[in-house]
């Protein structure tokens, strides 16, 4: 996979470099963008393949370039940096891991407000994680029950009745896989918004505060 923020140079024939890379509205508000978002995964719509993919070009064509030190904007091509400046990378890469684009104070602001919106997503999560460990272990506690009582049958009987014993066990193992698939579908599920709605906060709130030039690295102002 590759990293936030990656690029590709492609030589032109007039001998300029042409810099090649995706921003939020690419991905999210066009034709192109949604085809992306169908051929590969999101932990991968900002990688030099996505952006060969949305430009429709040969993927070893041109050079692929990344970088992960936003310590100052000298380390991005300058059509990135006025990316980065205008908001157009929000929301495609986690703000800790781009957290130097804010000023020393800004950060510490940040990571604070962050933990406090983990902290409540923690607390809205453990009641999921109760209610879901309380419907499972009954579950487990059946089939551990059962599948002990055939491994000792088993045991007892050995090679023989082998075969047997794998046919007992394999509607046992069934069945409960299917009850408990549902059951970890649900928590997935109600767990899925709760998570979502973290990440966009922590989304929201780092590009609110990058928005305000004053609370950027002084290298990115």
């Amino acid at each position: 996979m590759c990293e936030f923020i990656s690029w590709k140079e492609i030589k032109c024939p007039d001998g300029s470099t042409q810099i090649l890379f995706l921003t939020h509205n690419d991905i999210y508000n066009t034709k192109r963008g949604r085809e992306l978002q169908k051929h590969t995964s999101k932990d991968d719509f900002v990688g030099h393949g996505a952006i060969a993919f949305y430009y429709e070009i040969d993927p070893d064509k041109g050079i692929n370039r990344e970088c992960t030190d936003f310590s100052t904007p000298d380390n991005f091509p300058p059509q990135i940096v006025d990316a980065i400046k205008s908001g157009c990378m929000a929301g495609l890469c986690d703000p800790n891991d781009c957290i130097q684009l804010l000023n020393p104070r800004q950060q510490k602001y940040y990571e604070a407000k962050r933990d406090a919106l983990y902290a409540d997503y923690k607390a809205k999560r453990a009641p999921l994680d109760a209610d879901y460990e309380a419907k499972r272990a009954p579950l487990d506690a059946d089939y551990e029950a059962k599948r002990d009582a055939l491994d000792a049958d088993y045991k007892a009987k050995r090679a023989p009745l082998y075969a047997d014993y794998k046919a007992k066990r394999a509607p046992l193992d069934a069945d409960y896989e299917a009850k408990l698939a549902p059951l970890y579908a649900d928590y997935k599920a109600k767990l899925a918004p709760l998570y979502a709605d973290y990440k966009a906060k922590c989304d929201e709130l780092f590009w609110k505060l990058f928005s305000k030039p004053q609370n950027r690295n002084p290298k990115w102002r």
